[in-house]
């Protein structure tokens, strides 16, 4: 019995890393690269190139992981003669994709897009897309 019990400590560790492990093959079997995506690889190409006339026909794609990221790198274009083709987004079916255009709005810092903004406060429900959007009103404002 003394052997046993001198023993247990090793048999808890080898069972906590044993439970570790298959936590981890989960979390690995679960995680992805986005840049696996050749269509997400274009997308980061025509941000990098600043290729907003490419960029802007993935704003309406079907897939909402491609309009959240185009959407969310008009950010860094700050391409004001996007603003109505991002306002669009403002009423997306994914929060995500609305709060990347209120976000992107917000980023050209011009007036013209106070409106849209405005519009859209008056409908959204999602807190997070609020408070992206009051953030962003008072970015062009």
């Amino acid at each position: 019995m003394k052997d046993l019990v001198s023993k247990l400590p090793l048999f808890m560790l080898i069972a906590v890393i044993g439970a570790c492990q298959s936590s981890v093959e989960k979390v690995s079997e679960l995680s992805t690269n986005k840049f696996e995506d050749p269509e997400i690889v274009k997308i980061y190409q025509y941000i990098d190139e600043r290729d907003a006339d490419s960029l802007v026909n993935y704003l309406r794609h079907e897939n909402e992981t491609y309009r959240y990221e185009a959407t969310l790198g008009f950010s860094s274009l700050q391409d004001t003669s996007v603003i109505v083709p991002l306002a669009f987004n403002l009423n997306d079916s994914s929060a995500k994709v609305r709060k990347a255009a209120a976000y992107s709005l917000g980023q050209t810092g011009d007036s013209s897009a106070i409106a849209h903004i405005v519009k859209a406060l008056e409908i959204e429900d999602s807190v997070f897309v609020r408070k992206e959007l009051l953030e962003s009103l008072g970015k062009v404002i």
